[in-house]
C-alpha cells in the first residue's frame, strides 16, 4: 500500500477543532488480519491477472485480449422516372456488426451486437420550370446490445465473495450479476447487460417545396421526425476510495482506496435494474427560406425555420407495474419538491415496487402528482432566424457573411427522457454517494461492500433521501448564435485561400453535478445549510450553462491537377464555458460550487488553440503518359502508376483541473458526473505549476498545490493545466495494375501514427492518487499498419 493509512474503526470527532475527525494510523501501515475481509480478497485473487512485467514499477497488468469484429454490410437502391414530371426512388441499407473483445482485463469478456437498418422513399414532381414538389419519408432502426461477463468463475462465487441475495441476484429474467468492483488507481470491472432493442427508432416524414420568382428562389417546407426507445438495463457497482482510510486532518497524502477495498469499506453503489421505453415524441418543424439575387454581384438570403420539440415522457402505456415503468419521478430542486408522473398502488396491495409505503395510500409531503402523466414541459419558441450574403469583389474573390440561430432537438433528448427511470417510487435505479465518510452521526463505517444498496424491493418511506440522475423538469434544449465572414481568393484555375472569422454564443447547456448541497462550507450538521433540508444532496442538471467560441480559420485548397491535390487548414480558436463541456459533460465537468456556478467559467475541455492539418494526394509522374517515362513498357508499369498520400496533424494540448478526493468543505458534493474525472474539490494553487523539462514521471510541479483547510474551497481554477500537444503523421501508398483499359487492380499499404510518436495522456489528476502529477498512458494508439487489394471495374 503506497500511502500510510488511518483506521476508519477508530474514527473520533477532533474535541479542539469540532465538527472534524481523528483517526489512528495503523501500526506500520499494516492492516491486522482480523481486519482484512476474506470475502474482497477472493474477489481479487480470481478476478485479478497475475503480476507481469511491464517495464513500469506499479504497472504490472497486461490485457492482450484479441478484439474481433464481424461487420456486413448491404445497400439497395431503385430509381424510376414516371412520365414527365414525376420521379422516384427507394433506397434500403442495413448492417450487421458483432465485437467481441476485453471488457476492461483479461478475465472479463465483452460482446456488443448491434445490428442497424435503414429505408427511404422520395417522390419529386415538377409543376413546371420553376416550380418543384419532393416528399420524402425514412426510417431508421438500430440495436445496441452489450453484455459483459467474467471469465471461468465457478457458479456460487458470487456467494463465496459474501454478497448479499438481494443485491447480486433478482434481477428481470431471473438474472445474476457478478458486481462491478472498483478501486481507484488499481482496477475496476465487473458484469453487466445493456440491451437495447430500440437504441434508435426514428420515423422522419419531409416536404419541400422551391419557385423561383424572378431574382428570388424561394424555398419552404416542413418535418416531422420521432424517436424511440426500449432498453434493458442491468448492472451494479461498488466503488472504493482513499477518503475512507485516510487522516481527515491530511486528506491529501493518506489512505488508500486497495485499504478501503480489503477492508470492506466503500465509497459508492450502484444498482440498476430496469426496461424502459419511451411514449411519443420528437419533432415538427417548418421553415421559409429566400436566396435573392440582389445583384450581379450580391446574394442575400433569409430564412426562418421553427422547432416545436416534444420531449418523450418516460415509460410507455402499459408499462405499470413493471421496473423502470411508467411510475417513476423526479425532483424540482428550483421549489423543493418532488413529482410522480403517476401514482401506483400501494406496497400492501402490489407486494412489490413500484408501490407507495404508505398503507393508505398518501403521498409524503413535498410529493406532487404532475396532473399531465409526464415530468418535462417542452419549449415552444425554438424561432430560429438566418442571414446569410455573399458578395463578389472581383472576378476571382467574394466575401461572404451569414448569421443563424441553431435548436439541439436531437443529441440529448432521447437521454434526458431517461434520467430519472426507476425511481421513487420504484427501486429500479439506486445510487449512493458519500458512503462511510465520518460524520457527528455516523463517525465510523455502516456499509459494507458486499450489501451496499438496501431496500431492493420496496420503496422508502419517502423520496427525499434518494440519490440518482435527477433534472430539473423545466430544462430547456440548448440553442447556439453562429455567425461567420472571410474572404475566398482563387488564386488560378486549381487553388483557393479561405481567411474566415468565426463565432458563436451558446444558451441553456447542461451544468450537472450534485445539487442541493449544503450553501456553504461549515463543520457541523450539513442539512441546516441546504436549500431544503430534508433533502438529501444529489445528482440534477440544469439548463442554465453558457459558453462562446471565436476563431480564425484559414484553407489553402488545391483540387486535384498534375497528379496533385491537398488541402492546408489552420485554426486558431478559444472555446469558453461554465462547469461542464460537451454532450453531458463528456469532454469534462467540474463544479465545485453549484451555487455560484460562474465561477467556474473557463476554457472548455475540449478547447483546442491552434489546430493545424496538411493533407496531400501525389501521383508520382513516372510511367505511360507521364512527365517521366521509359522507353520500355514493362519497365512503365514496374516503376509506373504509384501514387503517395498522407495527413499530418499538429494541435495543441486539451486543458485539465485538479482536485482531492474527499468533502473537506463539508457541502455534501461528491465528483460531478460520470464523465468527470472524479473529486469535486479543487486544490489550492500556493506556486508555479509548469515545469521547463516535464516528464512522464513529473509532468507540472506537485509542490505547487496544496490541499485547501478544512471547510473551505480550493482557489484553483478550472482546467487551468493542458496535457501534451500532437503531432500525427497517416501515410499510404497506392500502386495500380491495369488489367485491361476499364479493369485494373489497386494495391494499399497504409500506416497510422505512421512514426510511432506517443502523445502522452493526461497527468493523473487527483491529489489523493501516490501516481498524483504523474503520466500513466498515451492518449494515441501505437502504429497500425494495413495491406489491401481493390479490384476496380
Amino acid at each position: 500500500i503506497p500511502q500510510q493509512i488511518f483506521n476508519p474503526f477508530s474514527t473520533r470527532e477532533d474535541p479542539n477543532n469540532p465538527g472534524t475527525f481523528i483517526r489512528d494510523p495503523f501500526p506500520n501501515n499494516q492492516i491486522p488480519a482480523e481486519l482484512i475481509n476474506p470475502g474482497m480478497v477472493h474477489f481479487a485473487q480470481e478476478t485479478l491477472p497475475k503480476p507481469v512485467f511491464t517495464g513500469n514499477a506499479d504497472r504490472n497488468g497486461l490485457d492482450s485480449t484479441p478484439f474481433q469484429q464481424n461487420q456486413e454490410e448491404y445497400t439497395f437502391r431503385g430509381d424510376q422516372v414516371i412520365g414527365e414530371k414525376d420521379s422516384l426512388w427507394f433506397r434500403y441499407s442495413g448492417l450487421s456488426r458483432v465485437n467481441e473483445g476485453s471488457g476492461g482485463r483479461q478475465s472479463i469478456l465483452n460482446k456488443v451486437d448491434d445490428p442497424a437498418r435503414n429505408w427511404a422513399i422520395s417522390w419529386v414532381h415538377t409543376f413546371s420550370p420553376s416550380t418543384v414538389l419532393q416528399t420524402q419519408f425514412g426510417h431508421v432502426h438500430t440495436s445496441d446490445n452489450s453484455s459483459n461477463r467474467f471469465r471461468n468463475l465457478s457458479p456460487g462465487f458470487a456467494k463465496e465473495v459474501g454478497f448479499a441475495d438481494a443485491y447480486y441476484s433478482g434481477f428481470s429474467g431471473g438474472v445474476s450479476l457478478i458486481p462491478s468492483i472498483t478501486v481507484n488507481d488499481f482496477f475496476s470491472g465487473g458484469e453487466t447487460n445493456g440491451l437495447y432493442t430500440d437504441f434508435t427508432n426514428v420515423y422522419q416524414y419531409k416536404a419541400n417545396a422551391s419557385k423561383i420568382v424572378g431574382s428570388h428562389t424561394l424555398k419552404w417546407g416542413g418535418e416531422i421526425a420521432s424517436n424511440g426507445l426500449d432498453a434493458l438495463t442491468q448492472d451494479l457497482g461498488v466503488g472504493f476510495s482513499s477518503v475512507q482510510t485516510n487522516d481527515p486532518r491530511n486528506p491529501g497524502g493518506t489512505g488508500s482506496s486497495l485499504a478501503s477495498f480489503l477492508l470492506n469499506v466503500p465509497d459508492n453503489a450502484s444498482r440498476r435494474n430496469f426496461g424502459g421505453s419511451l411514449r411519443w415524441g420528437g419533432v415538427l418543424s417548418f421553415y421559409f427560406h429566400d436566396q435573392w439575387k440582389a445583384t450581379p454581384k450580391l446574394t442575400v438570403n433569409l430564412g426562418l425555420r421553427y422547432d416545436r420539440t416534444f420531449i418523450p415522457p418516460y415509460g410507455g402505456n402499459g408499462s405499470e407495474g413493471t421496473n423502470g415503468g411508467i411510475e417513476t419521478g423526479d425532483y424540482d430542486l428550483n421549489r423543493g419538491v418532488y413529482i410522480v408522473q403517476k401514482v401506483p398502488p400501494t406496497c400492501a396491495e402490489r407486494g412489490h415496487a413500484p408501490c407507495l409505503p404508505d398503507p393508505g395510500g398518501k403521498l409524503p409531503e413535498h410529493v406532487e402528482v404532475d396532473s399531465r402523466g409526464k415530468i418535462y414541459h417542452d419549449t415552444t419558441k425554438n424561432f430560429q432566424p438566418r442571414f446569410g450574403l455573399a458578395y463578389r469583389l472581383t472576378s476571382n474573390t467574394a466575401l461572404r457573411a451569414s448569421f443563424g440561430v441553431f435548436f439541439d432537438n436531437w443529441a440529448a433528448v432521447t437521454q434526458t427522457a431517461q434520467n430519472y427511470t426507476g425511481n421513487w417510487p420504484d427501486v429500479a435505479q439506486q445510487l449512493a454517494q458519500n458512503l462511510n465518510n465520518p460524520s457527528p452521526s455516523n463517525p465510523t463505517p455502516t456499509v459494507v461492500g458486499t450489501n451496499p444498496v438496501l431496500g431492493s424491493f420496496f420503496p422508502a418511506p419517502t423520496p427525499f433521501n434518494s440519490v440518482a440522475w435527477f433534472m430539473d423538469p423545466y430544462f430547456k434544449n440548448p440553442y447556439s448564435m453562429q455567425w461567420n465572414m472571410g474572404l475566398q481568393h482563387q488564386l488560378n484555375s486549381s487553388t483557393v485561400v479561405t481567411a474566415n472569422y468565426v463565432g458563436s454564443g451558446t444558451k441553456r447547456l447542461q451544468i450537472g453535478g450534485f445539487y442541493n448541497v449544503a450553501l456553504t462550507p461549515g463543520p457541523g450538521d450539513q442539512a441546516p445549510r441546504r436549500p431544503f433540508p430534508y433533502i438529501a444532496p444529489t445528482f440534477f442538471d440544469r439548463s442554465w450553462g453558457r459558453a462562446n467560441y471565436h476563431a480564425f480559420q484559414f484553407t489553402l485548397d488545391k483540387k486535384y491537377s498534375n497528379g496533385l491535390a491537398y488541402l492546408v487548414s489552420y485554426t486558431w480558436s478559444k472555446s469558453i464555458d461554465i462547469g461542464c463541456s460537451g454532450w453531458y459533460g463528456v469532454e469534462g465537468c467540474s463544479v465545485q460550487d453549484p451555487y455560484h456556478f460562474n465561477n467556474d467559467r473557463s476554457v472548455s475541455g475540449f478547447d483546442l488553440t491552434h489546430l493545424l492539418s496538411v493533407s496531400w494526394v501525389y501521383q508520382l509522374p513516372v510511367g505511360p503518359g507521364k512527365r517521366f517515362s521509359t522507353d520500355s513498357r514493362v519497365l512503365n508499369h514496374i516503376v509506373g502508376n504509384w501514387q503517395v498520400n498522407g495527413i499530418a496533424t499538429f494541435h495543441s494540448g486539451l486543458p485539465y483541473d485538479l482536485g482531492v478526493s474527499g468533502d473537506i468543505a463539508n457541502t455534501g458534493n461528491v465528483g460531478c458526473c460520470p464523465y468527470g474525472f472524479g473529486p469535486y474539490m479543487r486544490l489550492n494553487l500556493v506556486g508555479d505549476p509548469k515545469l521547463s523539462s516535464p516528464t512522464p514521471q513529473q509532468w507540472f510541479n506537485r509542490s505547487a498545490f496544496a490541499v485547501p483547510s478544512s471547510f473551505t474551497f480550493g482557489n484553483s481554477g478550472r482546467n487551468i493545466l493542458r496535457g501534451d500537444g500532437t503531432q500525427n503523421y497517416d501515410l499510404s501508398i497506392f500502386r495500380q495494375f491495369p488489367l485491361s483499359e476499364s479493369k485494373r487492380v489497386e494495391f494499399r499499404a497504409e500506416m497510422f501514427n505512421a512514426f510511432n510518436s506517443p502523445e502522452y495522456g493526461i497527468a493523473e489528476r487527483n491529489f489523493s492518487s501516490p501516481n498524483f502529477g504523474r503520466v500513466l498512458g498515451t492518449a494515441n494508439q501505437a502504429r497500425q499498419v494495413q495491406l489491401g487489394l481493390k479490384i476496380i471495374f
